[in-house]
């Protein structure tokens, strides 16, 4: 349930109208409700769903609900692929279904696709949009998984330039500092 929480943060949909748009969101969240009672019943809603929905909403779903059923890099690639694809909506839905890819990915120990994605979700970014301070944070996860410490400060900081008070990104920038071993500056 935790790992659907934090995949599905934001659903932006796009469809040809309102009326449209507004029948595919409210399935698109009942399909996602439904991962956290029956995982396989919702993957199963979902393909079924397929033919008749653009890809944004029932592959995202399908892909949480394997996610959820422990088929974590499995649904990692999917969203991953469709960000890419064609049909992956507006720069903001890329952006967002890129967050859940990657973190997907950081959960199945592959720091370097996350990293990937996340390069991905900055190139369709505002240089001035809010939201890249986390992506920077989670880039920053994913490079100090890489053991790229001096990469996980830059991004750091940058996290630390737009909210300087953020308390995880002090103390991981501290952790970081520390494993490039500039302790006075980790204090």
């Amino acid at each position: 349930m935790l790992i659907t929480l934090a995949l599905m943060q934001s659903v932006l949909p796009f469809a040809a109208d309102a009326s449209m748009t507004a029948r595919l969101q409210t399935r698109l969240e009942a399909c996602v409700a439904q991962i956290e009672q029956a995982p396989e019943a919702a993957y199963e809603t979902a393909m079924a769903w397929a033919p008749v929905a653009p890809p944004p909403y029932s592959g995202r779903c399908a892909a949480l609900a394997l996610i959820e059923l422990g088929r974590v890099e499995e649904g990692a690639e999917r969203l991953a692929s469709l960000a890419a694809s064609s049909a992956g909506g507006p720069p903001e839905e890329r952006v967002a279904v890129l967050v859940q890819a990657a973190t997907a990915f950081l959960l199945a120990r592959q720091p370097d696709k996350a990293k990937t994605a996340l390069d991905r979700a900055f190139t369709l970014t505002a240089t001035d949009d809010p939201a890249r301070a986390d992506l920077s944070l989670d880039r920053a996860t994913a490079f100090a998984l890489l053991g790229n410490y001096r990469k996980a400060e830059e991004d750091l900081n940058d996290v630390l330039t737009a909210r300087p008070n953020d308390p995880l990104a002090l103390r991981l920038r501290a952790d970081a500092r520390m494993r490039q071993g500039a302790f006075d500056l980790a204090v």
